[in-house]
């Protein structure tokens, strides 16, 4: 009687989380508008990083705030002309790459500062609006069907009246006392809590749903055209870069938070979700080490697209002068300073134009080839 042995197959040496990103990059690296995307999205990242070093500091390489009244409105790859300027005006290549305004500055100089500018207001508006969003989002998805009894939802009102009381006034008294008084309650109820429940059923009257408050906040801020809303904070606040980052974030999570909410109430009734809580896990650890990991993709998509909305935003308020004030240069007000020279220096409008557009298609062109490659049901369609 012959025996017969069985080849035992060993294990795969490529870790699960290596295969899927192998997996990722094939299918993502079919799609050659997504990598054209990924390459001008790194190209942009590295000229906003150049512009950063090569613009500031006391004595810049390139300087954008630099005037030249006798060499206005030079075309591009004109040569200066040493002879009408100090040793100080004269640009470090000799030549105006991309000509220059109607006040004589580099255009070049002026898009290598914009290009950063951009990068930063895209990025940490989008990162605010995202923290926003899966923090709502994440919420109303695990905890949605719990309710708010009366006095949470009297202290959630106390402190949302001293936040609104504080931005409007600039930390006046009575919004800050009110803010305040918010957290003594919030600590007094913890520390009485069995007491509470005991004896103050007037309190303990069940007021609204979490999932339910949260998503009637999404649908008022969905109420308003975000442009216009934007616009009208811009106007009444100092102008600033800062306050520009912060308002485009304030104004652009709900998204996120639908993204998020929908991924989490499908995910929390997965069989993952109930071994986990059968093991006695806290929430926090099922919500950020099993749930969150599951959920990340469809963020990861709405970020990216965001971050060209984000720099659209922002160029169509610096555009109409509520922007970024001088003397930083963004392509918004290079675009608003070239529109009266449209026929006698038309590269001050089209140059930053199509770099506005080039770089908001790359970025939708890449988030849609993550869309593509994060999600499986479109792989198996295709």
């Amino acid at each position: 009687m012959e025996l017969t042995t069985q080849k035992i197959p060993q294990a795969d040496e490529n870790l699960p989380g290596e295969n899927r990103l192998k997996e990722f990059w094939l299918i993502f690296s079919q799609n050659r508008l997504a990598i054209a995307g990924l390459i001008c999205f790194i190209i942009f990242f590295v000229v906003a990083l150049t512009g950063l070093a090569c613009t500031s500091g006391q004595d810049p390489l390139f300087d954008p705030a630099q005037v030249r009244l006798q060499e206005k409105l030079k075309a591009p790859f004109s040569m200066s002309n040493p002879e009408i300027l100090t040793e100080k005006e004269v640009p470090r290549l000799g030549l105006y790459i991309l000509g220059t305004d109607d006040l004589g500055r580099d255009l070049f100089a002026r898009m290598l500062q914009g290009a950063w500018v951009s990068l930063t207001v895209g990025f940490v508006a989008v990162g605010l609006a995202v923290i926003i969003g899966i923090f709502l989002g994440g919420i109303a998805g695990y905890f949605g069907n719990r309710h708010l009894h009366l006095y949470q939802f009297m202290i959630t009102c106390i402190i949302s009246s001293g936040v609104i009381l504080m931005s409007k006034e600039n930390l006046s008294t009575p919004g800050a006392a009110l803010f305040v008084f918010g957290h003594i309650l919030i600590l007094l109820a913890l520390i009485f809590r069995k007491q509470l429940k005991d004896r103050g059923r007037f309190l303990m009257i069940k007021v609204v749903s979490i999932d339910t408050l949260i998503m009637r906040l999404v649908d008022i801020m969905l109420c308003f055209p975000s442009f216009f809303l934007i616009l009208t904070v811009v106007a009444l606040l100092p102008a600033s870069i800062y306050n520009i980052m912060i308002i485009i974030g304030l104004t652009s999570w709900m998204g996120t938070t639908r993204f998020v909410r929908a991924e989490f109430l499908s995910l929390r009734e997965q069989d993952f979700v109930t071994a986990a809580k059968a093991l006695g896990i806290s929430d926090f650890r099922i919500i950020f080490r099993h749930i969150m990991p599951n959920a990340i993709a469809p963020v990861l998509v709405s970020s990216t697209i965001g971050i060209a909305t984000a720099i659209l935003t922002e160029a169509g308020l610096s555009f109409l002068g509520f922007g970024v004030p001088p003397p930083h240069a963004t392509w918004g007000n290079i675009l608003s300073d070239g529109k009266g020279f449209i026929f006698d220096a038309p590269w001050l409008t089209l140059i930053p134009g199509i770099t506005i557009l080039v770089v908001v298609l790359s970025f939708n062109l890449f988030g849609e080839g993550l869309k593509d490659a994060l999600n499986p049901k479109l792989r198996e369609a295709k």
